[in-house]
Order: C-alpha cells, then sequence, then structure tokens
C-alpha cells in the first residue's frame, strides 16, 4: 500500500512551468494545484486522511498572513540587471515599469491603501514593523503566545 504522504515511484510525473521556476509534480499534485481532487479506489484511512488535507489546504487558499511580533518587512520596487544594446535596455526598462505597476495594483488590492501611496511607498526600501505591517494592511494579524490560564501558571 502506498503511502499518502509519499507518491508511488511508479507515479506519473509531469513538467510543470509557471511562471517563475519549472518543476516536476506527480499528476495528482498538478489536478491539485488546480483545485482539483482525484480520489481513486477503496477508501481506507490512508486516502481519506490525504483527502481530507488536500480539502483542508484548498479551504485554506484565502489564508490569513501573519507576522512575529519581532517581524520587520519591506516593499521595494521591482529591480533586475539589464545589459545589451539601447534598444534592449530600453524594451527591458519599459518590462520593469511594466512589472512594477502590477505589483503596486496588487499591493493596493490586498492591502487597500491607495495606489499613490503604494507607489510613494515602493519607490524605495520602505520597512515595516509588525505592527505597521498590520495597520498597513499587509498581515492580518500578529502572533503572540496564548494567554496562561491561571491554575497553569501555579503548577
Amino acid at each position: 500500500m502506498d503511502s499518502p504522504y509519499w507518491p508511488s515511484p511508479a507515479a506519473p510525473q509531469a513538467n510543470y512551468r509557471d511562471y517563475q521556476r519549472q518543476r516536476q509534480m506527480t499528476l495528482g499534485d498538478l489536478l491539485l494545484e488546480n483545485r482539483i481532487i482525484l480520489l481513486q479506489g477503496e477508501i481506507h484511512d490512508g486516502n481519506a486522511n490525504e483527502l481530507v488535507m488536500k480539502l483542508l489546504y484548498l479551504q485554506s487558499e484565502n489564508r490569513q498572513r501573519f507576522a512575529l511580533p519581532h517581524a520587520k518587512m519591506m516593499i521595494h520596487q521591482p529591480y533586475g540587471q539589464v545589459g545589451g544594446q539601447v534598444s534592449d535596455i530600453e524594451i527591458q526598462a519599459d518590462e520593469i515599469f511594466k512589472t512594477r505597476e502590477v505589483l503596486n495594483e496588487v499591493l493596493a488590492q490586498h492591502t487597500g491603501q491607495p495606489i499613490d501611496r503604494i507607489r510613494k511607498d515602493t519607490d524605495r526600501d520602505f520597512y515595516m514593523h509588525a505592527q505597521a505591517a498590520k495597520d498597513y494592511h499587509l498581515v492580518d494579524d500578529i502572533l503572540t503566545r496564548p494567554p496562561v490560564a491561571q491554575e497553569e501558571e501555579e503548577s
């Protein structure tokens, strides 16, 4: 019986290329990436647990963003190396400006900040401690230790 946590060595693999990298995935992982869950064969503890894990993973797609109390966040403009002839540099610079505008729009959408503020803040490195990041809406909450019950402190 295959472990639900390790793919079978004979499991078909697929090369998957997203916008940043290429990676090898099982077909089940590729389906999950596209929010499709496949259940095959009899239901037993192993595949039932795997199914529940996948459902929990998909449910958490709209997960909250957390920071630790002493965390520091930084947002900044995209940049990259450019080189070549002047026309190549112009093309690459134009792409960086387009990427910057897309990133600014994504940040504005997810933080609720006005696009002009995002443009100003990403013009240079902009650092925030955890509370400032929460106020900026980069994170939803700051993780701290849960309060300890009075009885637990005495023991």
